[in-house]
């Protein structure tokens, strides 16, 4: 059988190099989403959490984010969502083993934060159960699920569920391949605004498209090129010759001196460390290219983070990022021509 499969997958990467369409339309997706809100009261006036601390309305960001998301993707993602698909629950929300703040102690915590609930992880088999949510999914009721809550809530910023579920910036949820539709639960912190929300579906994105082009190992090598947790020397010999178009898109120019193209999340093309939006060097970019795919011949030019808006500006970086990402009709080499189709459509097959 092992075999068997080896030989198939071969098929496939063989076709993958061989096959190219423009034919295939461009198809808009109005994927509908189903929030939970953790907010629960933490005084004896039933008093709110975000209203306690003076937090984000969950209202705004839900509001700002699907706005902002239609507008990047050229209005190919619609999501749609009514207050009827909403569910606010009046706790805190369960750990891994068990644990579960109480309104006191875990503003005792916010006092001191080393003094968190270890393991932090949140028992998302516990939401999935209390909340039927493999259920919604399966009778095509809702195709993914936003967790909203407060920092020590315990999220993975995205989390994917289901039969062959991949690493979606964060393992997969084990033993759910009940669940045949594959979807992903996203984990929203309401002390942080929209800028934070977009920032986890570039997460998302960047995690699928490695998949999707088998680039994985590429994209874990560009980002420990600056985590300074990581010791050198770090080989970035494979960045001279990108095997793809993601490994292209993802250059930036720590990895690929004089090459950068786009860039990933943490690193726009200018880039020389972790988080490096406000950087003021200047470099050759490819970036223009990006808005003309599949064609890639565009020329480069000079930027630095006036780009997006100066200084300090993550927010108008990652528009600005998304808004590079492929979103036209059609196939190159087996391969969707608009990644947005992957990032939000994932119960169709990847490969």
């Amino acid at each position: 059988m092992n075999s068997l499969n080896s030989f198939f997958a071969f098929l496939a990467r063989l076709l993958r190099l061989t096959s190219s369409s423009t034919n295939e339309p461009l198809r808009v997706v109005s994927p509908r989403v189903l929030v939970i809100n953790f907010n629960p009261a933490v005084d004896a006036q039933g008093t709110r959490l975000t209203t306690h601390m003076g937090w984000n309305n969950v209202d705004a960001l839900i509001t700002g984010f699907i706005a902002d998301v239609e507008q990047v993707s050229y209005g190919l993602v619609k999501y749609q969502y009514n207050s009827a698909d909403r569910i606010d629950v009046n706790e805190f929300p369960y750990k891994t083993d068990g644990f579960q703040y109480s309104a006191a102690s875990y503003l005792a915590m916010m006092q001191d934060e080393k003094t968190h609930h270890e393991p932090d992880g949140v028992d998302y088999w516990r939401i999935i159960n209390e909340y039927h949510l493999i259920d919604r999914v399966m009778s095509n009721q809702i195709d993914e699920v936003w967790l909203f809550g407060a920092p020590y809530f315990g999220y993975w910023e995205s989390h994917m569920v289901g039969k062959n579920a991949i690493w979606c910036n964060s393992l997969p949820l084990a033993n759910s391949a009940q669940c045949r539709r594959r979807f992903v639960m996203m984990g929203f912190n309401y002390q942080r605004g929209v800028t934070e929300m977009l920032h986890d579906l570039g997460h998302r994105m960047e995690a699928i498209m490695a998949y999707v082009y088998d680039s994985f190992t590429s994209l874990q090598e560009a980002y420990a090129a600056v985590n300074p947790n990581v010791q050198p020397p770090i080989n970035l010999d494979k960045f001279s010759h990108p095997r793809n178009d993601f490994e292209r898109f993802i250059l930036f120019e720590k990895i690929a001196p004089g090459r950068a193209e786009v860039g990933l999340v943490h690193t726009p093309p200018n880039a020389d460390k972790d988080y490096d939006w406000n950087n003021l060097t200047t470099v050759s970019s490819g970036c223009d290219a990006w808005l003309n795919y599949p064609n890639l011949q565009g020329v480069r030019r000079l930027l630095n983070c006036d780009e997006w808006g100066g200084e300090t500006n993550e927010y108008a970086y990652i528009k600005w990022w998304f808004r590079h990402v492929p979103h036209v009709q059609g196939r190159a080499y087996g391969i969707l021509n608009n990644w947005w189709e992957y990032t939000i459509r994932v119960d169709q097959p990847f490969r």
